[in-house]
């Protein structure tokens, strides 16, 4: 069903039923409003990210620096208007971007249609320590991962690792070639190149248990280098 089609991830106002109630009406032009919370917003939660390893970068300079006496001060996050064109709302469906907060707070309280952006060192954390609750998110909810901000050489983690605990999404820096490229490249390959394919049935189900990192039963975990 989605083959050769792509998923609009985006900000979205109001709910899939009000987009439906508004299918085949004249938008141009139209604009939607809401109050946001900037701690519940999921590009500021990056650039946030990116302002703590400044600051840390920042501490541990000044420590062996004294003569770095510049201030950094940090704005207190405040409410905010979210102005978002209404053609373009409408248009998400299936990817409605969702800050993540938590995997008991996802089980809890997140929608089907909504899906998180999760940072490479946080996804890699999860994925070690909490294996078995990551599988079940992402078996229920669309999860997108994305390099490090510090990634100023536009540098690329191994996409592997993210795919084996079943996230949908694993944003790679497209410009800079390498494994992870080639990996990328090869694995959608398959289905005719249409840009998806499907998941194994133990990324899928939610009644099963699955851990990457461990050994149980006839599962196995090989590494296949093919020179």
């Amino acid at each position: 069903a989605l083959k050769f089609k792509i998923l609009v991830k985006n900000k979205k106002i109001g709910t899939l039923l009000e987009t439906r109630e508004r299918k085949g009406t004249n938008k141009k032009g139209q604009v939607l409003e809401e109050d946001v919370n900037e701690n519940d917003d999921e590009e500021l939660e990056k650039e946030s990210e990116t302002r703590n390893i400044f600051l840390s970068w920042f501490q541990q300079e000044k420590e062996t620096d004294p003569s770095m006496l510049t201030r950094v001060t940090v704005a207190n996050k405040k409410n905010r208007k979210l102005r978002i064109a209404l053609a373009l709302s409408d248009l998400v469906i299936y990817t409605k971007a969702e800050k993540f907060r938590s995997l008991q707070y996802s089980k809890l309280y997140q929608q089907f249609n909504e899906n998180n952006s999760i940072g490479e060192s946080q996804a890699r954390k999860l994925s070690k320590l909490k294996a078995d609750e990551f599988v079940f998110h992402t078996s229920t909810f669309i999860t997108r991962i994305y390099p490090k901000p510090i990634r100023a050489d536009s540098s690329n983690f191994n996409p592997q690792e993210f795919w084996n605990i079943g996230c949908q999404m694993v944003a790679l820096n497209f410009q800079t070639p390498g494994l992870p490229m080639d990996l990328q490249n090869g694995k959608f390959l398959d289905n005719g190149g249409s840009g998806y394919i499907l998941k194994p049935k133990f990324l899928r189900d939610t009644t099963l248990s699955f851990n990457p990192n461990e050994t149980t039963g006839d599962s196995h975990p090989i590494t296949l280098t093919i020179r």
